[in-house]
């Protein structure tokens, strides 16, 4: 699946291509790590009104992770249903990296929402999440993202 999705979706499945060194910035500290560790990938799903809070919460310690050990152990995506910014319940609009697609099983897919949370996922966000979820991919919300994954039959089991 994985050079079908690559020649779908270059920009993502390229995992070089999207801004690289955003993923990995220097800092002051330093954690060697004693094993080599596999890059895991994170796509955020914005939704309309999300909490930029609890967002920034989430991605950040995967920024100071790849800071504290100078590798690349964790990369994120942000990522919208039509590929357009979407504005935050502060009223900050964030870009997104690109629209909703199909993502590899082992990634993971966190749904951000906000006060809108049971009503802001559009149907080709919950058919995304269905598909991930049937694949054996791992999903999560974020805020009132539970809502989403309530909606999208997830959290059932």
């Amino acid at each position: 699946m994985s050079s079908k999705l690559t020649e779908l979706w270059p920009e993502v499945y390229d995992k070089t291509s999207v801004g690289s060194d955003r993923f990995l910035t220097p800092g002051p500290s330093f954690l060697k790590l004693e094993n080599a560790v596999k890059t895991r990938h994170y796509y955020f799903v914005l939704l309309p009104k999300m909490t930029m809070l609890a967002f920034s919460s989430a991605v950040e310690p995967l920024r100071v992770a790849n800071q504290l050990t100078g590798q690349c152990i964790y990369r994120w995506y942000v990522i919208s249903e039509d590929g357009k910014s979407v504005v935050c319940s502060n009223g900050i609009s964030v870009a997104v990296d690109f629209a909703l697609h199909p993502v590899e099983r082992q990634d993971t897919i966190i749904v951000c929402s906000g006060h809108d949370g049971y009503s802001a996922a559009g149907s080709k966000t919950l058919g995304m999440l269905q598909l991930h979820h049937r694949r054996g991919g791992q999903v999560g919300g974020i805020y009132t993202g539970a809502y989403t994954l309530a909606r999208a039959g997830l959290l059932e089991d």
